[in-house]
């Protein structure tokens, strides 16, 4: 899986798409902080609240990508290609309810609320978004159940 980004008119991306950074590390990246603060003269004028916020954006945009970027790996012809039919709704809430089983073990049986399983946690998240997106394209198809 190719961690390069792509560029987007307006957006400076990170050189690798990391899910794990944090609000406040995110207005440290290149070009980023000039993204976030557009259309203000001056940057105090922005409240700490607006910049968490504008920073959240491309928080979601990155796992959104990184999430991509597996599913377009896995779902094509040299792996499972349209595999994801044959199972419907049914074969995606079965598979959400699993990574939520993990999600679970990681956050609410560990001590640190997951803090330990960070990297397991990461690709737990972009699972459940994949997931999330094949129950939805499921829906679309109006595929319910195996055939």
């Amino acid at each position: 899986m190719s961690t390069q980004p792509t560029e987007r008119p307006g957006r400076a991306l990170s050189p690798e798409l990391n899910i794990g950074r944090s609000v406040e590390h995110i207005a440290e990246l290149p070009g980023l902080k000039e993204a976030i603060t557009a259309g203000y003269d001056d940057t105090k004028q922005m409240s700490a609240l607006e910049q968490r916020v504008r920073g959240r954006e491309h928080q979601f945009d990155d796992i959104c990508e990184a999430s991509k970027e597996i599913f377009v790996e896995k779902n094509g012809l040299d792996h499972y290609a349209d595999s994801i039919a044959e199972t419907g709704v049914l074969g995606a809430a079965v598979a959400i309810h699993g990574v939520n089983a993990r999600i679970k073990r990681y956050v609410l049986a560990s001590p640190d609320a997951g803090k330990s399983h960070a990297e397991e946690l990461k690709e737990l998240v972009k699972d459940l978004h994949n997931y999330a997106n094949i129950m939805g394209m499921m829906i679309m198809d109006g595929n319910w159940r195996p055939e």
